[in-house]
């Protein structure tokens, strides 16, 4: 892009995009994800035993998918 363009280009979603995280903290993820890119909550999936739980969050061009694990470690640890 040169200086001189009238005009330069937006970054910005142009189409439905996805994305899955695994997450230490649901709730806290969520609650982030939820206010910084204005999702809503369209399905909450606990595991019947509780160890894992999978939370869907959705705007018209965004689908973000976290999930927690509760024997999941990071490959740092």
């Amino acid at each position: 892009m040169l200086a001189s363009e009238p005009n330069p280009p937006v970054l910005g979603l142009t189409a439905s995009q996805f994305l899955a995280l695994s997450v230490k903290d649901l709730a806290a993820s969520a609650r982030w994800q939820q206010q910084t890119f204005a999702l809503s909550v369209l399905k909450d999936l606990p595991s019947p035993d509780g160890s894992s739980h999978t939370r869907i969050l959705h705007s018209p061009v965004l689908v973000v998918e976290l999930s927690h694990h509760s024997r999941a470690r990071s490959i740092e640890s």
